[in-house]
């Protein structure tokens, strides 16, 4: 059996694929068994290590480096 194209098999279309035809559920199925077990790789990270991440980075990021469309509209003030 000829092993379907990996697109086919992302977790994230994976259902519409089969629906559609792209993909029979028993060649899922054979992929998934045929993964290996990474969870030995896995490391535990906290929201909180991931809060200061984001704060750090926030840190380094100078106002030059914003893009124009990151910026909110300007308001025009009561005056105008």
């Amino acid at each position: 059996m000829k092993q379907p194209e990996l697109k086919y098999l992302d977790k994230r279309t994976v259902r519409r694929n089969i629906k559609q035809g792209f993909l029979k559920e028993d060649e899922h199925d054979k992929f998934l068994k045929g993964l290996p077990d990474e969870a030995e790789n896995a490391v535990p990270v906290s929201f909180e290590e991931l809060d200061a991440a984001e704060l750090h980075r926030e840190e380094e990021m100078d106002d030059e480096e914003l893009i124009e469309d990151d910026l909110p509209p300007e308001t025009p003030s009561k005056d105008e």
